[in-house]
């Protein structure tokens, strides 16, 4: 009989609430015959798993992802160090690492290869992501229509890709939300594969439609997310389905908008 793998779930949400960790163990509870893991409370309680596992995913997190505590940082960036040296220079199966969001921002400035600032207005809908002529080719990608499309939820972004750099490790860009020139540096919000890594979720908050309706509906205080956050630009381009529109493209895009 075959041991299972060990799966490390790196919980990045300093204890603030979400549904991003609820998504990942449903998920990976799927697969409990061929899958044993454990979680690390990395920002709360410093604690970041070492190589005996075979998977490692880092979930989202709040805050700006170039800013942390370093008792806990110094670990994180050295665990990222620990996986790339045994991925390159030791025998045996490798090490599968996937980076979501919060994280996935930290390991892109982790190995230098794009810039990450803040975003003018944060994202928080749904919305169509490109790929390129790699993400074409990539057989995670395969099953995506072009666009696809994905739940996004960021304050922050991967901007201005190093391409010589990524070159250099191996790294590809496989999609990106939008080419945006007048911003500067002709690029836009992009995902790459790293180890492997993205910049949304191509899955309803929680994993499930319900965690997509518990978002905009708002179950917090008795407070509605739709009233709160989409009305004003709902009014402002009148009635009827949500469509793309240049002036808001962070609201008007969302399908689920007209809930408001």
């Amino acid at each position: 009989m075959e041991s299972k793998l060990k799966l490390a779930i790196l919980d990045m949400y300093e204890g603030t609430r979400n549904l991003g960790m609820t998504n990942i163990q449903d998920i990976v509870k799927q697969f409990g015959a061929d899958i044993d893991f454990e979680i690390f409370d990395v920002r709360s309680a410093v604690k970041v798993p070492d190589l005996s596992h075979d998977i490692y995913i880092f979930s989202g997190g709040p805050g700006n992802p170039l800013v942390g505590d370093e008792s806990w940082l110094a670990p994180f960036h050295e665990l990222i160090d620990e996986l790339w040296h045994y991925n390159r220079h030791e025998e045996g199966p490798k090490k599968f690492v996937f980076f979501i969001c919060h994280s996935f921002q930290m390991a892109c400035h982790h190995f230098k290869i794009g810039e990450i600032n803040r975003r003018r207005k944060k994202s928080f809908g749904t919305f169509p992501v490109h790929k390129t002529d790699g993400g074409e080719h990539e057989w995670l990608l395969n099953e995506l229509n072009e666009p696809f499309w994905v739940a996004d939820f960021r304050e922050y972004q991967v901007v201005k890709p190093n391409f010589e750099r990524m070159r250099e490790i191996g790294a590809t860009l496989l999609c990106v939300e939008k080419d945006r020139p007048s911003l500067g540096g002709g690029t836009g919000n992009y995902g790459r594969a790293l180890f492997t890594g993205n910049d949304w979720h191509t899955v309803p908050p929680g994993g499930r439609p319900s965690g997509h309706e518990e978002l905009f509906r708002g179950r917090r205080k008795g407070r509605s997310y739709p009233r709160r956050v989409w009305r004003g630009k709902i009014r402002k381009h009148g009635k009827g389905p949500a469509r793309p529109c240049q002036d808001c493209p962070y609201t008007c895009r969302h399908p689920a908008a007209v809930l408001a």
